[in-house]
């Protein structure tokens, strides 16, 4: 049965094609059954409902934002347990950060969209230790993808609003507004205004508050997704957090 299949020792006999994109720009792909379908709830229907009528039949994906080489970097998440890295050289640019960013944004959205819980994480987990190893936030452009593609309650808005209050300057407001933007400023409005009132009620101090060890506290599975297939765990982020330098967000529109 497809609900009993478990990675943890595949065989990786059977497989499924699934076609990305529209075309003529579609690409197909070959997945393997004991890989994707214990880790991805639209996988486990789709294949369900595929193995009910022809078991051959691919699987689409041909939303307007399904993009072959974002799944190509999510094949990459799955099988190598990692995202493609930037070279040395690449990494001090403020352009390739900025890529880089937009990169994970749209990987994090497939991987929540598949139901695929593990890649989500990973790529929360890429998105604390690359914006550690820059010194630097995302840019607007990456928080307006974010907010157009993500619901009230995303984890990953969550970040990124966290990121923008702890390690972020006053140049987060320096951005062309738009209505995702607006959305953005709505949430780290309301989260200060959360963090007055615990200061009000002397629940915290200010050293407390902004003592620059948010990340250090509250851990990285903070913006996880858990469920019995991925329970939350203690995790303790590696992150020293420090006043960072958002990438461009007064000129990316």
């Amino acid at each position: 049965m497809i609900g009993e299949l478990t990675p943890d020792r595949p065989s990786f006999h059977e497989s499924f094609v699934i076609l990305v994109g529209k075309a003529p720009l579609q690409k197909h792909f070959t997945l393997h059954n004991d890989l994707f379908l214990p880790r991805s709830e639209f996988f486990r229907a789709a294949r369900s409902a595929a193995w009910r009528e022809d078991s051959q039949e691919p699987t689409t994906l041909d939303d307007d934002d399904d993009d072959p080489e974002v799944f190509s970097n999510y094949l990459r998440c799955v099988y190598l347990g990692d995202m493609a890295p930037l070279s040395d050289d690449d990494i001090s640019k403020d352009e390739a950060a900025v890529e880089h960013f937009n990169s994970l944004a749209k990987l994090w959205v497939l991987a929540d969209k598949l139901g695929d819980l593990q890649a989500a994480n990973l790529v929360v987990d890429e998105f604390i230790s690359y914006s550690d190893e820059t010194r630097l936030i995302p840019p607007a452009h990456t928080m307006t993808m974010v907010y157009e593609s993500t619901v009230g309650k995303s984890p990953l808005r969550a970040l990124l609003r966290d990121l923008s209050i702890y390690d972020g300057d006053k140049s987060i407001f320096e951005a062309v507004p738009s209505e995702p933007l607006s959305g953005f400023y709505q949430d780290v409005a309301r989260e200060l205004m959360t963090i007055k009132e615990r200061l009000w009620s002397r629940e915290v101090t200010v050293a407390v508050a902004f003592g620059g060890d948010h990340f250090k506290k509250v851990g990285r599975c903070f913006y996880h997704q858990h469920d019995k297939h991925h329970p939350e765990m203690a995790c303790v982020s590696k992150r020293t957090p420090s006043q960072f330098t958002p990438v461009g967000l007064g000129h990316i529109t």
